[in-house]
């Protein structure tokens, strides 16, 4: 569902059932309040539901991003000779930084340092995709 996030406007649910566990879900079409009826109809047994923004969405999918860079990165400088581990993490990199600059209109070279130095402006996300 994640991937249809990237391409379509819509908004994620949060579920919290009975016994206290946490679901999430991502609805593709949202302009009007059919996709929230639809939600509260396929949720109605005593779960608590709560929506949430494109743009929350964006910044929850982009901390996951990260958390998989710094692993990346921690494998890169722990074999810094394996061609294919280099080649991986730059690639990865390319994608953060890429989908950075899609999520907040960042220039290449600003998206480029907040993904270098690992501090990223999640208040500056827009929510448009």
């Amino acid at each position: 569902m994640r991937n249809l996030l990237l391409r379509r406007k819509g908004i994620g649910v949060k579920v919290i059932t009975v016994t206290g566990e946490s679901f999430f879900f991502f609805y593709e079409d949202f302009d009007d309040s059919k996709g929230i009826t639809r939600a509260r109809k396929h949720f109605r047994f005593n779960e608590h539901l709560v929506f949430f923004t494109n743009k929350w969405a964006q910044q929850s999918a982009f901390a996951e991003y990260m958390d998989h860079y710094k692993k990346l990165l921690s494998i890169a400088e722990n074999y810094p000779d394996d061609i294919a581990v280099q080649e991986t993490f730059q690639n990865y990199k390319n994608f953060v930084i890429a989908r950075l600059r899609q999520y907040t209109g960042f220039s290449t070279r600003k998206a480029a340092k907040q993904v270098l130095e690992q501090r990223i402006s999640f208040n500056k996300f827009t929510g448009v995709i």
